[in-house]
Order: structure tokens, then sequence, then C-alpha cells
């Protein structure tokens, strides 16, 4: 059947399409017809008769208008009483309308007056400010010393604000004169006016050429004030009610426009013969004055560079602001209103017919249908192309979960994945050798059967804040039971995570092994009972020979030999304790060095556990969008809805997001990398890497990083160590920060150079620290952190690495909202000491 209908088109398909082409052109037709027969139009010009309108006098001349039905009336600015006719005003009242206008078109738009711009003609804005040439300008700093002529409410004047405004000049220091002032090249006369204002072609140049003055120019475009210049318009009426007119009256006029730029001689010619302008005191300075303008009015249209009448509707959107800015607007203009556009306007009539005909949406849907199934089957053999494709992204999407998986069986910390109802899901490897079961032994199995009952903390109202949404992650202490029996002690960092398998939220525990960390502060508790012991005893023997001096007065000198052997046996006694004591010594301290090392060790891996859970976080949306992306493959494959632009499209897409997965590892794999040379290193590339490792956390929490006070000097030493210190200090401001409600969190960061040393200050204003605790935050295990979601040992570390293996020193201090951490390192770190 289908092949039928197919090749019943392929036989029909020109009838098809000219019948079809029939119908779209009813519409047409019937707009050409009601067309109206030389209807009266008035065009308002903005300035006395001059070439500046010369397209619009070709256009009246040589018949276009006529040609499109029209009987165009034009109108001088300048009536017989000397008054200046305002353009906005005539169209917006009616009694003109078109008219010629360009910022002022905006003004009266803000007013009120419902403007459309139809074509603008000046593609740059004709607006100038002169000075004799031998003046001494050097840039626009200079208008504060010179006298610039500024006239009230003057439209040349608002380039200028806006000029000054883009200098950091408050216009306000510049003196206003009242608004009828008329300037000529005779006011730049010494002790009048240094710079006055004007346009492009406009009488001041003209005359000051004619008499051999010299001019300096000043264009606002040179400081990036890009204004329209003279712009068609009408109202926003009269070109929904009848665009035609509107059209054809653009039309005729763009192609005045073109006629009088080819033959500007002839436009001159007869409009010496028709026209006049009061400005100029004979008819040949008016023809002249014409002349002079031919090739600036070439410059302002850009012709024929660019098309006549050429609208770029963000220029407008530009000059209202900047308009605003100088307070003469208020409102923003809608872009589709006030520019018009005959295709969209015509769109909507067409529209609007369509829905009050129901033979034409009925034929509309029978030719949707016919062209669906004309290319139905081209389209199938596409298919086979992108189903290779979507083979080959699947495959890519494949290498990616197993990417990830690797990294999950291969992580340094135990993992498990748990469902609500404590039902274990997924384990890695390392779990699994922590806790000496299978991962069958532990799948399906609820993983309070593997807690010990006693030593652990109650996590019931952590696990509540973390459901509801209260809290991101939460850390805890929790003794495990071996598979053997034997006690492990964890420290577990729980977040929740989304699977997509079952479509909820799932818990992630990662674990790592502290029991040698509990094992080592049982062992610190018994040397100190052990030592305490031997000071005891010590004293003990002391004090039994307290009565020797007896020994020696005047009844027992009989005894003398007696005494001397007591008290040697005493001094052997002290001397066998004092050896006894410095082994001890001994021992202590070098298990102190290795308690030392392995706070470090149990340090870093605190950080790892917290950079996979950072993982997890970064990884959560681009699996979600690759799952997306999959499943509206298969529905558009299903639904024969599958397009090959729709393919590449998702194809790419999902590239970049296994690119963007693909370089978090690579971040996160080179902070952990271990570097045991120093070597010169950036601190703030050193900073802004730390940073990227927190992107995720730092867009969750709202918390925004400024840089403030930045120098790009060079550190030297241990660039991963480093690292390492200032993610303490950032991970801890984090923290901070997301237990506040405030709105404006945020940390600024400043590097700058101090005497010897350069410095890196990290300042939050996330509360500061309690003065009760102030001389215990570097001491290891410490922490503030509620239900002991901390380690304790991320400043301790901090203050190790920075004060004893780089020769630096770390400081802190309360601000006024928060509190500010400096790191402080020798400039050569320490390079005159290799």
């Amino acid at each position: 059947m289908a092949n039928y209908i197919i090749n019943k088109i392929r036989k029909y398909k020109f009838k098809v399409i000219i019948f079809s082409l029939a119908i779209l052109l009813v519409p047409s037709t019937a707009f050409s017809e009601k067309k109206d027969k030389n209807q009266k139009v008035v065009l308002q010009l903005r300035w006395n008769h001059q070439f500046q309108f010369a397209g619009y006098y070709a256009a009246k001349w040589l018949g276009y208008y006529e040609k499109e039905g029209l009987d165009v009336e034009i109108r001088s600015a300048h009536g017989d009483n000397g008054n200046l006719t305002l353009a906005p005003e005539e169209v917006a009242s009616g009694r003109a309308d078109f008219g010629i206008g360009s910022s002022d078109i905006l003004l009266a738009q803000d007013k009120g007056a419902d403007l459309c711009v139809v074509a603008s003609l000046f593609q740059r804005s004709p607006v100038k400010y002169y000075a004799k040439s031998e003046l001494p300008y050097e840039s626009i700093v200079d208008f504060t010393k010179l006298k610039v002529a500024r006239r009230e409410k003057d439209l040349l004047d608002i380039e200028l604000q806006a000029m000054l405004i883009s200098e950091g000049i408050d216009p306000k220091i510049l003196p206003l004169i009242n608004k009828e002032t008329e300037f000529t090249v005779e006011d730049l006369e010494p002790g009048k006016y240094d710079i006055i204002p004007g346009h492009v072609g406009g009488t001041i140049e003209f005359y000051a050429k004619k008499r051999g003055i010299k001019l300096k120019t000043i264009k606002p475009i040179d400081y990036g004030i890009d204004f329209y210049g003279d712009s068609l318009f009408t109202t926003r009426s009269l070109a929904v009610q009848n665009p035609e007119l509107v059209e054809s009256f653009r039309r005729a006029s763009m192609k005045g426009w073109a006629y009088a730029l080819e033959h500007p001689d002839y436009i001159i010619d007869r409009m010496g013969k028709e026209l006049s302008n009061s400005e100029h005191k004979s008819k040949k300075d008016f023809i002249e004055y014409n002349k002079f303008q031919i090739e600036k009015i070439k410059e302002l249209t850009l012709y024929p560079v660019v098309e006549l009448g050429n609208i770029n509707p963000y220029r407008w959107e530009t000059m209202n602001e900047v308009m605003g800015k100088l307070n003469f607007v208020t409102n923003k203009i809608d872009r589709d209103k006030f520019i018009f556009n005959y295709q969209k306007v015509l769109n909507s009539k067409y529209k609007r017919m369509e829905r009050a005909s129901i033979l034409f949406l009925i034929l509309s849907f029978f030719l949707y249908i016919i062209i669906f199934l004309f290319n139905l089957s081209s389209k199938n053999k596409m298919l086979q192309n992108q189903i290779i494709e979507r083979k080959q992204a699947e495959n890519r999407i494949r290498k990616g979960k197993q990417r990830y998986e690797a990294i999950f069986n291969s992580a340094i910390v135990g993992i498990i994945v748990t469902s609500k109802t404590n039902e274990i899901i997924q384990v890695n490897q390392k779990w699994c050798d922590m806790i000496g079961y299978t991962q069958e032994e532990l799948i399906g199995r609820n993983i309070k059967d593997i807690i010990s009952e006693d030593g652990n903390e109650k996590p019931n109202e952590l696990i509540n804040k973390l459901n509801t949404g209260k809290i991101n992650n939460y850390e805890v202490e929790q003794k495990y039971i071996k598979k053997n029996g034997e006690a492990l002690w964890g420290r577990l960092i729980m977040t929740t995570i989304f699977d997509q398998d079952n479509e909820t939220k799932v818990y992630l525990n990662m674990v790592s092994d502290i029991t040698n960390r509990k094992i080592e502060q049982e062992a610190v508790k018994r040397s100190e009972k052990r030592f305490r012991r031997i000071i005891n005893e010590v004293a003990s023997e002391i004090s039994q020979t307290d009565n020797i001096a007896e020994l020696f007065n005047k009844e027992n000198l009989d005894k003398l030999k007696y005494t001397e052997d007591d008290k040697n046996k005493v001094s052997l006694k002290l001397e066998k304790i004092n050896l006894e004591l410095e082994k001890m010594f001994k021992k202590e301290l070098d298990e102190n060095k290795r308690k030392e090392a392995l706070i470090i060790h149990q340090a870093k891996l605190a950080a790892m556990g917290e950079m996979i859970g950072n993982i997890a976080h970064q990884w959560r949306q681009p699996l979600n969008s690759l799952g997306l992306i999959i499943s509206n493959i298969e529905d558009s494959y299903m639904y024969n809805d599958l397009s090959n632009e729709y393919l590449h499209s998702s194809v790419q897409t999902s590239k970049k997001l296994i690119s963007q997965m693909s370089n978090t590892i690579d971040d996160f794999r080179d902070f952990l990398k271990p570097k045991n040379k120093k070597e010169e290193f950036c601190l703030y590339e050193c900073i802004v890497s730390v940073l990227e490792l927190f992107e995720e956390n730092l867009r969750f929490n709202n918390i925004k990083v400024i840089f403030e006070n930045i120098v790009m000097e060079n550190a030297f030493g241990y660039e991963n160590q480093y690292s390492q210190a200032i993610f303490n200090i950032i991970s801890n401001s984090i923290d901070a920060l997301a237990s506040t409600g405030r709105p404006d969190k945020k940390i600024v960061i400043s590097i700058y150079l101090e005497d010897d040393k350069i410095v890196s200050e990290f300042t939050d204003n996330g509360g500061g620290i309690k003065e009760e605790i102030a001389d215990r935050i570097f001491n290891p295990y410490f922490t503030t952190k509620k239900e002991k979601q901390g380690t304790g040992l991320g400043l301790y570390i901090t203050k190790t690495i920075i004060e004893n293996n780089m020769g630096g020193k770390v400081e802190w201090k309360n601000q006024e909202e928060g509190v500010s951490m400096k790191v402080s390192l020798p400039k050569d770190g320490g390079k005159k000491n290799l």
C-alpha cells in the first residue's frame, strides 16, 4: 500500500506542486486586488530640502511612487514661520504617514508614540563635533578644559554625553545654552567656542571648506558610540493594518535612493530648479552645497557594500540602552514590533486566514502527508547509515561506562552502594579486600549485618537530613566486623546518587580504613600510662633516700662505711633508671615520627575519599544526560522521527559529555600524583586547578569565588603538597559557608608580595573562628564539624606542609564576616639552600 502511494506521488508530483502553489498564491492575489490606487501619502523630512533626502525626490520625480500606486507629498522640516517641525510628532499625530528620524524616534517611542522603523538609510551616525585644526586636542578628556557648545534637549548632544560617559566623564560639568541657538562655522572664532556640534556634510563643513577654514573632527564612533543616522519610520498601526502600503513606499524609496546615488548630478540639477533652502543665500550656494554632500551621503549609507535600508535590530536595542543610561528613555523596545518586517506581517495575516479557513487547513495537512510519504523512502535509506552511527555512539557510551566501572573497582577506598532499605546493591573490590567477603556474599545482604553494635555513632538523624536534602553528605567513624571476626574501623563518607536502572536515589558509602589509627591512639594511651608509671617509680626511689643525711651525724660516724655503700646503691639505681628513660624516649620519638607520617597518609586518604565523592557529583549529570540521549534516539527511531541531523547532533553531544567525564578523571589524577622534587610553579594556576576540583560543590552551594590583587609570581617547592594544603583551606571555607543561610556566600583569593615572601590569602564570609577554640585549630584530630563529619587533620596537615616542608608560615585572623587564612612562602622557596 505504501509503495502504491509513493508511486502515485511520483507520477503526479508536478500537479501536486502546482496545486499547492495555487493555494498559497490565493492570499497574495487577494492583497494585490485590494491595493488602493494613487493613495495620498505624506513624508515628513527632518531638515530643509537638501541632497540628504535625494532618494525620496528621485522616487517621486522618476515615478517610482506612482508605479506603486502612491501620490507622495514631501514636506520640509522648516516652515514659513522658521520653526522646526519634528517628524516623530507629525507621524504620531497622523499629520504625516512617514517620517525621517534617528534617536528622536526612540525618544518619541518612549513617550508613548507607537512607531515602527521601516528602513535605516544612514548606517553610520552623521553627528560630528568640530574644532579648528590648530586647537590642541589629545583625547575627549580635553573637553573638560575647552568651551564646548551644548544646547538643551539637542539630539546632537545625546551622542556627546554617551562619549563622555564611556570615558568616565560626567557630562554635567559642561554648561548648556538655549536650545534655539544655531551654530555656524563663525562660532569657532577665538573667544566664542572651541568645539561645536554638526552633521557630516552639513553647512558647517560646507562653508568651512568654501572659506578655506581647516577643521578637526571628533566622531562618536571612535569612542564606541555607533548610532544609526537617517531612518525611515511610520506608525505601528499603519504597518499592521496596511503592510502592503508600507512595503510599497519602502520599495519605491530604496529604488529612488539607488538611482540618486548613481546619478547624483541629475537629481541635484532638478533640485536646483524645483526646491530651495533658506540656509543658503543663493541658488548657486544651494547647488554647490548639494554637490558637496554627494560623497558624504555615500559614506553614511555604505552603498553599495551594504544593502540600502538594511536594519540590524540589535543596534537599535543598543542605542536604546545607551539612551537609557543617559536617562533619555526609561523603557525597553520590543524588537519584533519596533522593526518593520514585511514578511513577518504577511505571515501573521496568512495565519489569521489559515485559522479562518478549514479547507485550507485540510489541504495543508494533506500536502504535509504527501510530502512526508514522498520523502519517507529516501529517509529509510538514510536510516541504515544512521543506525551504524547510533551503534558507534552506543559503543562509545559503553566504553565510558566501563571506564567508570574501572575507576569504581580500582579506587583506594572501599565503596558500597546501598538502597534506602540498607540492602547492598554494589561493592568494589577494595571493600571486599577490607572486609574479607566476596562480592557474591555481600550483594543483597543488609549492611547492618556487618556493622558492629558497639563503638558506633548514631547516624539516623544525619540520614534523615540527607534524605530531606538538608545536607549533601556526612562523615562518621564506623566499626565493622570482618568475616574472620576481627574489627575494622572505617571513616565513612555517605552521600546520595541517582540510580538510573531503578530510577531512585541510593546511598553511596565510601569507607577508608582507620583501624591502624585507632590502634595507634590506643598505643599512645598505653605509652603514656607506662611512662607515668616509670616516673612514679623514680619518684618513689628518690623519696626512700631522703633519710640518708641522718646517717652522717656525729652519733653514726662509726657506720660511715655502711652509709657509703647505701649511697652507691642509690646512684646505681638512678643510673639504671636514666638509661631506661633514654631508651623509652628514643622509642617514643621514633613512634611519634611514624605516627606523624601515618596522620599525613590518613589525611591524604581522607582527601581521596572526598574527591571520590566529588567525582560522583561531577559524573552524575553527564551520566543522566547520556541516558536521556540514548532514550531519545530510541524513541525517535521507533516513531520514525530519527533524522540524520538529530542523530549527528546527539552523537556530538555524547562525545562532549564523555570528554567532560574523561577530563574530570585527569584533573583528580593530577591532584593525587606524588611529586617529591622541588620545582617552580605558578601559585595562581595551582589555586585555579584546586578550585576546578570543587566546581560542582561551589555551584551547588551557590558560592562565588573572587580573585583580587593577583600577582602572577612563581613559587619554588612541592606543587602537589601546596595543592593539598590549599585544598584543605578551601574545603574548610566551603563547609563553613554551606552551613550558613546567607545568599551572598563568597571566597576572596589574593596573591601578593610582602617583603621577601609571596603570600596567598583566602578570605570567606562564613562566620569566622570562635575565640574558645582559636588555640586548637592546628591540633591533629581537632574538628568543629557536627557529628564528626571531619577528620580533624586538614589544618594540621596544611601547617605541617607549609612550615616544615616548604619553609613558609600559616596565619589566620577573623574578619568582619568570616576568617582570613594567610599562607606565606619564601620567594626563592629555599633555592639558596640547595
